[in-house]
């Protein structure tokens, strides 16, 4: 895959990828191809995984959406933009409807967050900034 790819190809590839996705090139190569191909070796060595009993089997299918995007090149923020303009008229009070976490008749995520509360957890995020340092750079 890396195979008469060059450092500077990939810089380029790497700043032109936030703007143009998987419509950007590397060295003059669409990347959407490289990205099915990444997708398909993950999906073998997670099925790999399910076989060994490292995983447990729905592991694979968590690909899916993915395949999904690197087939048709549209990702979710496609997806959302074209709602927006659609369905949605450019409203944002649909758009928070239509997006909306719904809650269960049992209280369901309200609740949930209620006892996080109460063990402190959400408390501790609230004293100070993470100091954790981002993986890559």
């Amino acid at each position: 895959m890396t195979r008469g790819r060059s450092a500077e190809g990939h810089r380029s590839a790497r700043a032109e990828l936030p703007a143009r996705g998987l419509e950007a090139r590397r060295g003059g190569t669409p990347v959407r191809p490289l990205a099915a191909e990444l997708l398909r070796l993950a999906r073998a060595g997670l099925e790999a995984r399910v076989a060994a009993g490292l995983e447990p089997p729905h592991v694979p299918a968590l690909l899916d959406p993915l395949d999904e995007i690197a087939a048709t090149g549209r990702t979710f923020a496609h997806q959302r933009l074209e709602r927006w303009h659609g369905d949605l008229r450019t409203d944002p009070a649909r758009y928070v409807a239509a997006h909306r976490v719904r809650r269960t008749r049992s209280g369901g995520r309200r609740r949930g967050v209620e006892r996080v509360r109460a063990r402190g957890v959400l408390g501790a995020a609230r004293a100070g900034p993470c100091r954790a340092r981002p993986a890559f750079r």
